[in-house]
């Protein structure tokens, strides 16, 4: 799991004022809004009084994201709106007794806020998101570009959060999730517990990958090289699992042979000649070995090219 560049790349406040302005583009002249708002203070705001909108929950942080994930996972009585979540709530006298999500704002048995507020996003909205988010590579697997430049988009949105489930957030900010074809299909409707959104958490304290030589031809035979990845969060280990990481990388021992070779070939004092004599090119052997290894080797922009984690895991070991 890579950090999306977002949040490294911009402060607290004017992250707040981008996702402030992406909930006008999206929200704006919408029908349904003051019906959202009602259900939220309605249910929401019990639990929290900060979240008695829905604009609240649009812009709402991830963890806040994970309080009201957490809330409507609790067995009381919230739990009926999420289970019943396209029918109304009826009690033992057949009154209804609150509309969901679902039933309140359904076209055809759908949700008004996935099929309107999500599917039909704004065009502004959606461009000012992905924009904003600026991701390059798939932080779900490190492996897949998903660049996203005016009109044309390689990256699917993942709902961190699962818009079957908890459908109230299939429109927020920070429950979106630009990532790869594969790793979308592979994650469903799975829960996470660790956000990409979230940069308290560090790659390197939840995921490292490592490798073992089997023979000695290791340098000219890359089946000779056995890739591993390994969860050093708990919490991260179901998320390895789910996206098969651990065998998917396995395949990816030829880039760790190209590695190793480049490791054998190019030594500290070439490195180090390279610098000196381009000086207006290398401004440190750092740079000179990001350039042979096609990586950055800086912590917070791990998300820039695929395969940097492994990469730099591998250059760690040796």
């Amino acid at each position: 799991m890579i950090n999306l560049e977002f949040c490294n790349k911009y402060g607290e406040e004017e992250r707040r004022e981008i996702v402030h302005e992406f909930a006008d583009l999206n929200l704006r002249n919408r029908k349904k809004v003051d019906d959202l708002d009602a259900w939220c203070e309605d249910y929401l705001g019990k639990i929290d009084s900060k979240f008695k909108s829905y604009r609240a929950v649009v812009e709402a942080t991830p963890d806040e994201l994970e309080r009201i994930k957490d809330s409507l996972d609790k067995k009381t009585y919230i739990q009926l709106i999420t289970d019943k979540l396209y029918d109304d709530v009826i009690d033992d006298d057949g009154n209804r007794i609150m509309e969901s999500p679902g039933s309140l704002y359904k076209k055809r048995g759908n949700s008004y806020v996935i099929d309107t507020l999500y599917k039909n996003m704004r065009p502004e909205a959606k461009k000012l998101l992905l924009k904003m988010l600026d991701t390059r590579v798939c932080p779900y697997c490190n492996r897949n570009y998903v660049f996203s430049r005016e009109n044309v988009t390689t990256c699917q949105l993942d709902h961190f959060y699962s818009k079957s489930r908890y459908t109230i957030l299939a429109a927020s900010f920070y429950n979106l999730i630009p990532c790869c074809s594969t790793c979308n299909m592979k994650k469903k409707d799975a829960i996470f517990k660790i956000n990409p959104h979230d940069t308290s958490n560090k790659t390197d304290d939840i995921l490292r990958f490592s490798y073992d030589i089997s023979n000695a031809d290791y340098l000219v035979n890359s089946d000779s090289i056995d890739v591993k990845a390994e969860s050093l969060d708990s919490r991260y280990a179901d998320q390895l699992s789910v996206l098969e990481l651990n065998d998917i990388y396995k395949m990816h021992n030829i880039d760790v042979h190209d590695v190793l070779v480049k490791r054998k070939i190019f030594s500290e004092q070439y490195i180090d000649m390279l610098r000196h004599a381009f000086p207006g090119v290398f401004q440190t052997t750092t740079s000179v070995e990001e350039l042979l290894y096609g990586i950055t080797l800086i912590d917070n922009e791990m998300g820039k090219r695929p395969l940097t984690k492994l990469i730099r895991d591998v250059m760690k070991q040796i």
